[in-house]
């Protein structure tokens, strides 16, 4: 049902609705089989994260260290659950996108797929011949999608200065504190306030 455009979901879809119908429109059926895949995935998520939490429960009531019979039952429970998990959610996974697959009519898509209508390729040699299929195709140039692709690393690793910049900054400013007045990181709000200033 999500897979319709004005189809109403139930209330507990909701938060894992996605408008996969603009995406299809927008992106293509590719990228829109991505984010119907990574929507089913999060959906699923929510079996192990239960799970969890009731192994977390039973940690917590008869201590982390206490084991019967030299066994430690719980985390094996929880070993042999999360393996099934991946076994019903994979072939869970596979009928979804056939019915995905049967309701965007994309069976043998990969032989049919068009260019969007946006791509209009090298404005100088917009069509050229493939070497590979031999049918004519919308060109870009491989150096041109190589220069685009290392200026979008560049820009990836300089963020990645940055928010280590960031995050060594206040861990400096966390160690001038601590020398400058250690009594106040004595108390437990502190330490709230510092791990909230390094989440953002």
């Amino acid at each position: 049902d999500a897979y319709d455009e004005h189809v109403e979901l139930a209330w507990f879809q909701r938060p894992f609705a996605q408008p996969l119908a603009e995406i299809r429109e927008y992106f293509g059926e590719k990228v829109a089989i991505y984010f119907a895949w990574f929507g089913h995935f999060t959906y699923f998520l929510v079996i192990p994260a239960l799970f969890g939490v009731i192994i977390e429960i039973v940690f917590a009531a008869r201590g982390y260290v206490n084991t019967v019979n030299n066994l430690d039952w719980p985390t094996y429970v929880y070993e042999v659950g999360i393996v099934t998990w991946a076994a019903v959610y994979q072939r869970c996974w596979m009928r979804e996108c056939k019915v995905v697959a049967l309701k965007w009519g994309t069976h043998g898509f990969e032989s049919e797929e068009k260019d969007r209508p946006q791509f209009q390729g090298d404005p100088q040699r917009p069509v050229a011949r493939s070497t590979i299929t031999n049918r004519t195709e919308t060109y870009f140039p491989a150096r041109k999608r190589t220069l685009l692709t290392v200026s979008s690393y560049i820009s990836i690793v300089l963020l990645i200065i940055a928010v280590l910049a960031v995050q060594g900054s206040v861990i400096y400013l966390q160690y001038v504190l601590i020398k400058k007045d250690a009594v106040m990181f004595d108390q437990q709000w502190f330490y709230w306030v510092v791990s909230l200033f390094i989440a953002f």
